[in-house]
């Protein structure tokens, strides 16, 4: 017995002589050549390798159909076929519609009502069989087999920067001789085949009407109300046609449309002719629309969804596409303003859409899981050999890559999700994964991931916060420094940097490896002039490091990144460093809106609150950071948080320094202070009273005004 397998998602190969294929094509294995990849032959006879992990069984039993009629597509969501072809059915949309595949390989919507099963071992019937269809399908097979040569050479081609040989010239010249012949032959048959129209013994039933759709399937291009849609008598109102039952009798124009023949009265008229006098009417009359009263609530997303789907942009370049198009219709269709102003309007506001919703219409959740069991697979198959297959870093990395793309391009809600389902499981997956994974081009991946969902979802920084992964990070980054790997630590220090960034206290688990001896080493590679780090990204990394690490440690509770200075107050390169940062006023290890204190800002409040590590910088950065403060004071107003701060950090740089030998910028400090101490109607008292604790500790810096 043959072994079947049938495609469960759709697959873009790189590779000449790997298959693309489409979800729900058949195959027939050949040779299981590995774990990962089998050789395969499709039913149009091609061969070549497909992976495996895209296949599942495939059962004959009542999954063979035949058309019981013909049927012409309404839309190019549906499938078009004659009396007696052959389909193999996909998925069951509804029980109107089901998602089915052609022996030619095409995939579309059918009409269950125009299907009957085929049972298994059931032998053809002659009186169905088409001699024409045959000789139809036999030259569809030739044009796809010239058409997969040409695309061949053109594959080849781009390995030479997209310039033919003159080889392949004479052969694509070769193929297109062919490809036209074959046209011109099947087009002479088909005339010679064509048959006399007759009405046929039975009336085709209609195809399901378009009430029978779920909002995602609907494909009318009439706008109506649910309230004119009743049951599968679908009446509508309006312009004199009745739609009425299962005879689909269209009064008006005197013509008759009956079953999927669509035999048109009036046997005189070509079929030509008929065409170009119904074009001609169509575009001479005016188009009467039935304008509803209602629609469904998620019209915009599902049409956002619809383009993704389609074009394969990202869903923001999507949004913009939809609205886009919506816009157009308005002005192009005065009558339907009001109506696509409601969508845009919904698809503006976050409100508007219910996230369940987003999630529920999107293909990507859908990927987003079969992915993230893949990674599960690969996590258990690692946990149980304890060695890796080097045969199998390729798809994985494909995994990942393909994660990555959508984690970037799918909405965020649909993203957040997937993320967050079964309590954050998925993300358990990969920080194990990457603790048991020594291979460091799928580690730059797994690295990539957790970067992209610290900023996607914030919650997921907790998460790992709560795992090993804090630690085997820190060993990483001794462990890069012994070898010399500077891709490794740059892209470890990252995302150290990001774990630490919302400052959140740490479980004490992670003292263990991030403890003052760690920090004190960290300290001491930011000093080294690193020969295979000329750039010094190295130590722009690991400052980052430290400033994120910091943020974790309350002002009264010990803290290890001080301890480690207080080792070795005269950190050059690393005070240097400092100072660029704080110049630049911007906070180097913010994800998304600075925190209050900022990093920066409570480093150095961190750093002057002990004599023994206000050394750290010299007298002419301390003077810097003094003109710093002054002009923060200066500009900052009694709403803003962080103005504290700047006052905190001058009453602890006064209380640590020789502040007295200096007394830079006394005049403009002492301004500040007495403007901040007379601010009236100020809710926030803080200012003022850190201004007071100023005045009270060092009355021999700033003399309290005689106006206040």
């Amino acid at each position: 017995m043959e072994d079947k397998y049938k495609a469960s998602h759709d697959y873009t190969s790189k590779k000449n002589h790997v298959l693309s294929f489409k979800k729900g094509t058949i195959f027939t294995v050949i040779d299981k050549v590995s774990d990962s990849w089998w050789s395969v032959c499709m039913d149009n006879g091609c061969t070549g390798l497909v992976p495996s992990t895209y296949l599942e069984p495939f059962a004959e039993d009542n999954i063979a159909f035949k058309a019981k009629y013909d049927y012409a597509g309404q839309d190019p969501q549906q499938l078009s076929f004659k009396k007696g072809d052959k389909l193999n059915l996909i998925e069951k949309v509804n029980k109107h519609w089901w998602n089915m595949l052609t022996v030619a390989g095409k995939k579309g919507l059918v009409p269950v009502c125009y299907m009957e099963e085929i049972p298994v071992g059931t032998p053809p019937d002659p009186s169905t069989q088409d001699n024409s269809l045959k000789s139809t399908t036999d030259a569809s097979e030739v044009l796809q087999s010239i058409d997969n040569a040409i695309q061949q050479i053109y594959d080849e081609s781009l390995l030479s920067g997209g310039v033919l040989t003159e080889q392949q010239r004479a052969i694509m010249s070769k193929l297109n001789t062919h490809r036209q012949q074959v046209l011109n032959k099947e087009s002479e048959s088909s005339d010679a085949r064509k048959p006399e129209k007759k009405k046929p013994s039975r009336k085709a039933p209609p195809p399901p009407t378009v009430s029978t759709l779920s909002p995602t399937e609907s494909t009318t291009h009439d706008i109506v109300s649910r309230d004119e849609v009743a049951g599968d008598d679908n009446e509508v109102a309006g312009d004199d046609n009745e739609i009425a039952g299962d005879d689909n009798e269209v009064a008006g124009d005197d013509n008759e449309v009956a079953g999927d023949d669509n035999e048109v009265a009036g046997d005189d008229i070509d079929d030509d002719d008929k065409k170009e006098t119904d074009f001609e009417d169509k575009v001479s009359s005016p188009v009467q629309l039935a304008l509803p009263t209602s629609f469904e609530s998620s019209v915009g997303i599902r049409l956002v969804n619809a383009v993704r789907t389609q074009t394969g942009v990202s869903f923001t370049q999507s949004l913009a596409t939809a609205v886009a198009t919506l816009q157009f219709v308005r002005e192009e269709v005065p009558a339907l303003e009001t109506v696509m102003d409601a969508i845009i309007i919904s698809l503006h506001s976050s409100e508007a859409i219910d996230t369940e919703l987003k999630v529920a219409e999107s293909d990507d959740l859908q990927r987003l899981r079969f992915l993230f069991e893949r990674i599960t697979e690969c996590r258990d198959d690692r946990q149980e050999r304890s060695w890796a297959v080097r045969d199998d870093q390729g798809y994985i990395m494909e995994y990942l890559e393909e994660l990555l793309k959508l984690l970037n391009d799918a909405d965020p809600d649909v993203c957040k999700a997937a993320v967050q389902e079964n309590n954050y499981e998925n993300i358990l997956v990969l920080v194990d994964y990457y603790q048991m994974e020594m291979r460091w081009p799928i580690r730059f991946l797994l690295l990539q991931t957790f970067g992209l969902l610290f900023t996607l979802d914030p919650p997921v920084i907790g998460v790992c916060m709560n795992t090993v992964l804090p630690n085997v990070l820190g060993k990483d980054i001794q462990d890069s420094r012994l070898s010399k790997a500077l891709k490794n630590i740059l892209y470890v220090s990252q995302t150290c940097t990001m774990l630490f960034s919302t400052g959140e206290l740490v479980p004490l688990s992670v003292y263990d490896q991030w403890s003052a001896d760690f920090i004190f080493e960290l300290l001491d590679l930011i000093e080294e002039q690193l020969e295979w780090d000329p750039d010094e990204q190295v130590q722009d990394l690991l400052v980052n490091v430290l400033l994120s690490f910091n943020q974790h440690f309350p002002e009264s509770q010990e803290n290890f990144v001080m301890e480690a200075i207080k080792r070795n107050p005269h950190h050059k390169v690393f005070g240097e460093k400092l100072m660029l940062l704080i110049n630049r006023e911007e906070d180097p290890v913010a994800l998304k809106e600075p925190q209050v204190p900022d990093s920066m800002t409570k480093f150095f409040i961190d750093l002057y609150s002990d004599k023994s590590t206000s050394e750290l910088l010299y007298t002419s950065d301390l003077k810097v950071l003094l003109d710093i403060i002054s002009r923060q004071l200066s500009d900052r107003g009694p709403d803003d948080k962080i103005r504290y701060y700047y006052l905190h950090l001058l009453y602890h740089i006064l209380g640590s320094t020789d502040y007295g030998d200096m007394l830079h910028r006394q005049d403009t400090l002492r301004t500040c202070l007495n403007r901040i101490f007379l601010e009236e109607d100020v809710v926030n008292t803080n200012d003022k009273e850190e201004v007071s604790k100023i005045w009270d500790t060092f009355p021999q810096y700033f003399l309290q005004s005689s106006n206040v």
